[in-house]
């Protein structure tokens, strides 16, 4: 009969003292947790490293679908100015701070403090930023009572840009 070797018998004896422990439930209380157990560790020669496997086919990318012409794009929010466009305080052609304030005091124009609010009720069946924009491109279209009539310039609809009237107005409509 065979002799056992060292290292199976150092195993079997480990393994027999885990399982006692373990039986035993070590005394303190505390749940048993299963002891490691050693790999053996072996003489023989290391595997000849394998090629990658080839790919036999091509993979498939999904591509994104196009949209239909018909699909509605959400509209996109309208940024809120963070103070007046430059064209409020401009020299040129004329700036609006020479004729309306932002504070509710009167000069040569009417206050545009709270004009979101005025404009929205002026005229019956114009939203607020179509009375504003109106009155920009038109200045006699809309005369604010106690303001007389052709003091405002004419020329805005030729003389401003569309992103500065665009401006402007955005603007107006956050003065609440």
């Amino acid at each position: 009969m065979k002799r056992a070797s060292f290292p199976f018998l150092f195993l079997a004896l480990w393994l027999a003292l885990a399982l006692a422990v373990a039986a035993c439930g070590g005394g303190d209380g505390a749940t048993a947790r299963p002891a490691p157990v050693p790999t053996p560790t072996s003489t023989a020669a290391p595997a000849e490293p394998q090629p990658a496997p080839t790919p036999t086919s091509t993979p498939v990318v999904a591509q994104p679908t196009p949209t239909s012409a018909t699909t509605p794009v959400p509209a996109q929010p309208t940024p809120t100015p963070t103070g007046p466009p430059e064209i409020y305080n401009s020299a040129q052609p004329i700036g609006c701070s020479v004729c309306h304030s932002l504070d509710g005091s009167t000069g040569l124009g009417p206050t545009w403090q709270g004009v979101a609010i005025a404009a929205a009720t002026r005229v019956s069946g114009k939203s607020a930023e179509e009375y504003l924009r109106e009155s920009i491109l038109d200045t006699g279209a809309f005369v604010v009572e106690g303001f007389p009539d052709g003091l405002m310039p004419q020329t805005f609809a030729d003389t401003l840009t569309l992103d500065q009237i665009d401006d402007l107005v955005a603007f107006l409509l956050t003065l609440k």
